[in-house]
């Protein structure tokens, strides 16, 4: 099982997730690491910095995989690759990539696609140049402003990066500066058309595919220094609501973003204003904005056009390892607190029934492309294969339970107003 961390593409190390209760379940784990930022993801639009370094670092370590892991008693035929929020969407990457083929035989993304907004850039190569503007960049093309970064001292690098952000993007409420995007046409491309495309079209890796959410995974925003956290944040997002929705929907012109961001205004808080007393409607609008609709919408597509397993899974457990125990939800990476040994548990608790639960899982899934095959004292439910004409999901809370259509009729909406 190879992980790819998290870190909305700008930060976070390998070395972050301890894998020990996955290692009990008798699987070898390999943690990796990848170039992040401005230099993993960097584009000028061409050839001379194409960008996704940071995605080709990691279909690189899957190369290293498949040469070595049997040296550590692995099989390079059955890996599995595991990843949450930017390391979800960089599974997602790697199921859309032709580069990635045949690296790989399973696939977990947990919170995260490369259809959130946050993980994918329409405009790389402007915040590539406004970037090195502001740093004093005067040139005139592509090897001008590579030339020009290398002159740059590493600091200035590493400095603001919101300043690369055009006037639009700059008024979302969560995004990632610099983060994957679509090459041009050439030999080591990782990805030449948008997400959506491949995903709409059925255009991608068909392998056994896991993927979820938490229930509230924006509830961070609305809690203490959130970024919908005061009574001033909140007035202005409900006066302008079609500015700092809009820039995060994918409809091609701007107007279309701006009716499109009023008609989710509409539809979660019916015509009333927006205040603090509506912070689950507004965690739960930017969670499935941010999150879901895009997890959401290649759990379709995938159950739709590949005849491989698929599994869906809503993580709601709110226990002593949560973000905000006794809040309104879980919370983006909740369970990934619960996944990897980084606090200790009575194994006997809620808590750390949950960890076993899921450690177990998420191993059966990679040995026997099914999280479920037997019951056991253990594993309480059965956990069904996805599809269309029965979408089931597994919610991942203390008891385990399964139900059908998550968020369907949001979800619907959501659907009918994205490509």
């Amino acid at each position: 099982m190879v992980w790819i961390h998290g870190g909305c593409f700008t930060e976070g190390s390998g070395e972050s997730a301890k894998p020990n209760y996955f290692v009990d379940n008798d699987v070898i784990v390999v943690s990796i690491n990848y170039r992040l930022g401005l230099l993993g993801f960097l584009s000028t639009g061409d050839g001379v910095v194409p960008g996704n370094m940071g995605l080709k670092d990691q279909t690189e370590a899957l190369h290293w995989v498949q040469r070595n892991i049997e040296a550590f008693g692995g099989d390079p035929d059955k890996v599995t690759i595991f990843g949450q929020s930017a390391g979800g969407a960089s599974v997602h990457y790697h199921v859309l990539s032709s580069s990635s083929k045949g690296l790989f035989k399973n696939a977990i993304a947990m919170s995260g696609s490369a259809l959130n907004p946050w993980a994918f850039s329409k405009n790389a190569t402007d915040r590539a140049i406004r970037y090195a503007k502001t740093l004093g960049y005067t040139g005139k093309s592509s090897n001008d402003l590579a030339d020009f970064l290398t002159t740059v001292d590493f600091g200035s690098l590493l400095s603001d990066e919101t300043i690369a952000l055009s006037d639009e993007d700059s008024k979302s409420l969560f995004t990632c500066v610099w983060v994957p995007s679509a090459e041009p046409e050439h030999e080591s491309a990782f990805l030449t058309e948008e997400p959506w495309t491949l995903v709409a079209e059925g255009r991608f890796t068909y392998v056994p595919y896991m993927s979820g959410v938490t229930d509230l995974e924006q509830l961070a925003q609305v809690m203490s220094h959130g970024a919908l956290s005061s009574d001033s944040r909140v007035r202005n997002l409900d006066e302008n609501f079609d500015e700092i929705v809009g820039c995060d929907l994918r409809l091609p012109t701007r107007k279309e973003r701006l009716d499109g961001a009023l008609s989710v205004k509409q539809f979660y808080y019916n015509g009333s204003e927006i205040t603090m007393k509506e912070n689950y409607t507004t965690a739960l609008f930017d969670s499935h904005l941010f999150f879901v609709e895009g997890v959401d919408a290649v759990i379709r597509s995938t159950a739709r056009y590949s005849s491989e397993p698929v599994f869906y899974y809503e993580f709601s457990f709110n226990g002593p390892l949560s973000s905000f125990p006794g809040g309104m939800g879980a919370a983006h990476a909740d369970d990934i607190h619960y996944l990897f040994a980084t606090s200790t548990l009575d194994p006997d608790s809620d808590g750390g029934i949950v960890r076993a639960q899921m450690t177990a899982m998420w191993t059966n899934f990679a040995k026997y492309d099914n999280p479920t095959p037997e019951g056991n004292t253990l594993l309480t439910e059965v956990w069904n294969e996805y599809d269309e004409s029965s979408p089931t999901y597994l919610e991942i809370t203390s008891p385990l339970k399964t139900a059908k259509s998550l968020f369907g009729p949001d979800m619907n909406f959501w659907h009918d107003l994205l490509p």
